[in-house]
């Protein structure tokens, strides 16, 4: 009998571990996801101003956090996506620096989106899941 009880609080055990590590986990994206975000922002606000100093001072910062933050995001997420806006991130460091607005917005803004699609694609959800 004791050793059925074991079983079953092994389980459960295991079933809560799971749980608080997937929720911190997601915790960890959507912050990280929200900062990320703000500062390259800073950039596109410096794209529409034509301010191409700033740009490339806001992405530096930018990227200084992300080579951080994306070697944590490998661990929970889809490497397919992680290189899909590293693409995006190499292009815009580019047109910042050839002065392209105009592609410079396009994938500034494609890399805005995949940085908000990725922690909703690592979300746990019924349509993540079908």
């Amino acid at each position: 009998m004791m050793r059925r009880w074991g079983s079953w609080l092994i389980v459960i055990g295991v079933v809560i571990i799971i749980i608080v590590s997937g929720v911190t986990a997601q915790r960890y994206l959507d912050r990280s996801s929200g900062e990320l975000t703000e500062q390259l922002e800073k950039v596109g606000r410096a794209l529409d101003e034509e301010n191409w100093e700033k740009g490339r001072n806001a992405f530096v910062v930018f990227e200084k956090s992300w080579d951080r933050t994306r070697l944590k995001w490998a661990l929970f997420t889809d490497h397919l996506e992680l290189d899909n806006l590293e693409m995006k991130l190499a292009r815009l460091r580019e047109h910042l620096h050839t002065k392209d607005k105009v592609n410079g917005r396009a994938d500034y803004g494609e890399a805005l989106m995949l940085l908000k699609h990725i922690p909703e694609r690592a979300r746990l959800t019924l349509s993540n899941i079908f």
